[in-house]
């Protein structure tokens, strides 16, 4: 079953960039392999730019992007969570170039920023 997130870029100016990302989307499963494989800023942002993915892999040359469908662009927090959430989108990580790190957003609200440690640990409780 989809679990729909979109995965985006925020730059130091408060812009972003991001696209759609089909499967999987929960914490357990992208959440952790963004933070234990996406690591490197321009990593990142070169497999947002390619567009919209069925899904990421562990080894990005083996993301599987839908070609026809390109990233978004985004002025604003305020812009990208609009636009996340009204494409029915249930997570929304960003990767702040500021922070140097992972941030997940959900719907409520809620955002949290992430890393490997912190989803394995929440895994077991």
């Amino acid at each position: 079953m989809a679990t729909r997130a979109r995965i985006a870029y925020r730059y130091t100016d408060g812009s972003y960039v991001s696209a759609y990302h089909h499967w999987d989307g929960y914490l357990d499963g992208l959440g952790l392999l963004l933070t234990e494989h996406y690591t490197d800023p321009k990593l990142i942002e070169k497999c947002i730019q390619k567009g919209n993915a069925s899904t990421w892999k562990s080894e990005p040359e083996h993301n599987d992007y839908y070609h026809n469908e390109r990233c978004m662009t985004h002025a604003d927090t305020k812009a990208l969570m609009e636009d996340a959430w009204n494409m029915d989108e249930e997570y929304l990580y960003v990767y702040s170039e500021k922070l140097q790190g992972w941030s997940v957003r959900f719907r409520n609200g809620d955002m949290t920023r992430i890393s490997a440690e912190s989803i394995l640990s929440a895994r077991e409780k």
